[in-house]
């Protein structure tokens, strides 16, 4: 009520009117406290093949039919659909198809139950990509043994298709080249399991040197590549995993890291910039011997027209090479395919592209032989990288029973290190390096350049240093190590010689009578031991490859040490590799 006034002993007022002009609120007020509210009316029939509302002038609830999406009236369809009548209807197929080509699907129609069981393998089926023809059932997936064939050749003579041969001019003083790429029958190889009478290879019908006038013993660097003459096309592959399939042998000199190593690259064909670059292994059991039906995934390749390219790869900035005394690089039977994407646990292949390679793919951790069995043997049992106390499958054994004190992954965006060079703007960051690396882990990683090599110019070394914003708590430990991965596109070298070298120093007393963050000097005044401070020299075990390191940090247990990765030239020479690459930081205690 509104004007309140007493009449005699009673209180009386006007009457106040709820009144919000809308048939479609229930209008009250209240008489405690003079409020007015206003209730919305619900208008609703319980179908949902109705679109439900209430007229704001009439106050009446109007349901009209509609078309959209409803629940399935049987328990079997996958979907239901308005028919614009007022009912739904089923539609959209069974619920209880998988999408799986290899399995018989049904439903229980009382209780709604699916099942799905397994064809027969061998059963033919359609896996959907539209280059495939031979796709059968396997283990209960629709799989093409042979793929999308993007290009095979099997190296006849005289041959069916050229190649593209790139054929540098010489090195002076050096004879015009004879050392290239052809498709031939000499130098004749052993025999393999077939005869390889004709292939493409690279030499000169006898070896692969060709003489530096006036040096005795010295070659020319065995340059020039060979590539593929027409694309490959996977743009319709689906998802399958681009393949490189080959017969290959090779007699080349391996006394120099990186130098005179096969080497794999495979380019995109519109642009012709290299997609991934993979190196042929050069141990003592890999030479002067035809693996056939070897191996290259390339998962950079995957919907793309690419052409694979082969040479010998060289360390950077060298001039010259010694003997070349071997046969060279042959190629036979080669046949670029996409096959399916599963992860085989035992072939040393990436299958499915994600750059993990056998036990340490996920999709292996349950497969026999992915497990480190002993972990106190210092052998990398499974193979996956990590040897003993440092495999995620030894953190329960009792020998290996220390705590995680430090991990960085080196994600992109990384702020845990600080950052020192002589010649900027070569320096250390995080960030994803050039296409066609792989790293151990993510997409970005802790690199020393300046996004393209290391070289700062003017006859001058360099040196930086990235430093931890942090401090390692080890106390109440007893021992201490670094583990972490390291890759390589410098000058290699070894003990006390000054190639370009990278060091991890670990410091009670912040580094107190070592070289500064940004000096340049050698092995010996880089290889800092004091009483506050250790340092190891991080040599590598092939150039172009991750390797996994692991340094015990003696004397560090029970003590608070901060940490610094350091990279130094030493000279001038060689430095335009793409440098030193850090992955995966831990420090672990027991």
């Amino acid at each position: 009520t509104t004007t309140d006034t007493c009449v005699g002993a009673a209180c009386v007022g006007t009457g106040s009117l709820c009144d919000d002009g809308s048939g479609c609120t229930t209008d009250f007020c209240d008489k405690g406290s003079g409020k007015c509210s206003y209730t919305l009316v619900v208008c609703s029939d319980g179908n949902t093949c109705t679109s439900d509302s209430c007229d704001p002038v009439t106050g009446k609830c109007a349901f009209v039919p509609n078309t959209l999406p409803c629940v399935a009236p049987d328990k079997c369809s996958a979907a239901g659909l308005c028919d614009g009548k007022g009912t739904c209807k089923a539609t959209g197929g069974s619920k209880c198809d998988d999408g799986n080509p290899c399995t018989a699907d049904s439903c229980d129609s009382n209780t709604g139950a699916c099942k799905n069981v397994a064809a027969g393998d061998g059963t033919a089926c359609d896996d959907g990509v539209s280059c495939t023809a031979d796709s059968v059932c396997t283990q209960g997936k629709c799989q093409s043994p042979t793929g999308c064939v993007g290009y095979s050749e099997t190296f006849t003579c005289p041959p069916k298709a050229s190649w593209i041969y790139d054929v540098p001019p010489p090195t002076p003083p050096g004879v015009l080249r004879t050392v290239v790429w052809a498709i031939d029958g000499v130098p004749a190889t052993p025999a393999g399991t077939v005869e390889h009478q004709c292939t493409l290879n690279f030499n000169n019908g006898v070896n692969y040197c060709d003489a530096l006038l006036g040096q005795p013993g010295m070659c020319q660097l065995p340059l020039g590549s060979a590539t593929q003459p027409t694309a490959a096309n996977f743009t319709k592959a689906g998802g399958l995993i681009p393949v490189l399939i080959f017969d290959t042998y090779y007699d080349v000199d391996t006394f120099v890291a990186g130098g005179d190593q096969p080497q794999v690259d495979v380019i995109d064909a519109t642009t012709k910039v290299v997609l991934a670059t993979q190196m042929l292994p050069v141990g003592a059991g890999d030479l002067k011997k035809w693996k056939e039906g070897y191996k290259l995934a390339f998962p950079e390749a995957a919907g793309k027209q690419v052409q694979v390219r082969f040479s010998l790869g060289q360390p950077p900035g060298t001039t010259g090479s010694q003997g070349n005394t071997g046969t060279g690089f042959f190629i036979d039977n080669l046949k670029f395919t996409a096959l399916a994407g599963t992860e085989n646990c035992s072939d040393g292949l990436d299958n499915d592209g994600n750059y993990k390679v056998d036990c340490a793919d996920p999709a292996c951790a349950a497969v026999a032989g992915c497990f480190e069995s002993d972990c106190s043997d210092g052998v990398d049992g499974d193979k996956d990288g990590a040897t003993d106390c440092s495999d995620s499958n030894c953190l329960a054994d009792p020998a290996c029973s220390g705590v995680t004190l430090l991990t960085d992954n080196f994600d992109c965006g990384d702020k845990a290190f600080s950052y020192y060079s002589s010649a900027p703007p070569i320096t250390w960051a995080v960030d994803a390096p050039a296409a066609g690396m792989k790293l151990p882990s993510g997409v970005c990683c802790l690199n020393y350049n300046n996004g393209v090599n290391f070289d700062s110019g003017n006859n001058t070394a360099n040196a930086g240093s990235a430093v931890g914003n942090f401090e390692v708590d080890a106390t109440g430990k007893t021992t201490v190590r670094a583990d972490f991965w390291a890759y390589f596109d410098t000058e290699l070298g070894s003990g006390t010689t000054n190639f370009d070298r990278l060091y991890l120093s670990v410091s009670t007393d912040d580094f107190a009578g070592c070289a500064t963050t940004t000096a340049v000097g050698n092995y010996t005044t880089q290889m800092c031991k004091t009483a506050g401070t250790f340092t190891a020299a991080v040599d590598a075990t092939a150039a172009k490859t991750w390797q996994h390191v692991q340094i015990p940090l003696t004397g560090f247990g029970g003590k608070k040490f901060k940490l610094r990765i350091k990279f130094d030239t030493s000279d001038s020479v060689a430095n335009t590799g793409a440098g030193p690459f850090v992955d995966d930081l831990r420090i672990v205690a027991q």
